[in-house]
């Protein structure tokens, strides 16, 4: 009964494909889909607090949840949070890590909506 050992690495893997799933639907239309069918990502948007409040909250409900995230140090994970955005957001992942922390002690309204509805 000693379930499984979830390194870092591994965490961050099934999370962020289940947050890349949850994104592919809204790039399922054909302006959005290249030659190649691969997603064409809008400009901006790893950089808009929306996004940003809405993937900071559905990646600590999967730790917290599907991890028993509760019983790891913080540091472990911010390490977490941080290999997760860089594989869901790729180059982009410091725009949304300063999104997440100027907006950690006073959230702006985007920040919150986005937070909010992912939780929902």
């Amino acid at each position: 009964m000693f379930g499984f050992i979830y390194t870092k690495k591994r965490i961050s893997d099934e999370i962020s494909v289940a947050i890349n799933n949850t994104f592919r639907t809204c790039f399922i239309d054909k302006d959005f889909i290249n030659k190649d069918s691969i997603a064409k990502i809008p400009r901006n948007f790893w950089q808009d607090e929306y996004i940003a409040g809405f993937i900071f909250v559905l990646i600590s409900l999967f730790i917290k949840f599907q991890f028993k995230g509760d019983f790891f140090s913080e540091r472990k994970r911010g390490e977490i949070v941080n290999l997760t955005l860089m594989k869901i957001c790729g180059e982009f992942w410091r725009d949304i890590l300063n999104i997440g922390s100027s907006n950690m002690n006073k959230e702006s309204p985007l920040y919150k909506k986005g937070g909010d509805e992912a939780f929902i």
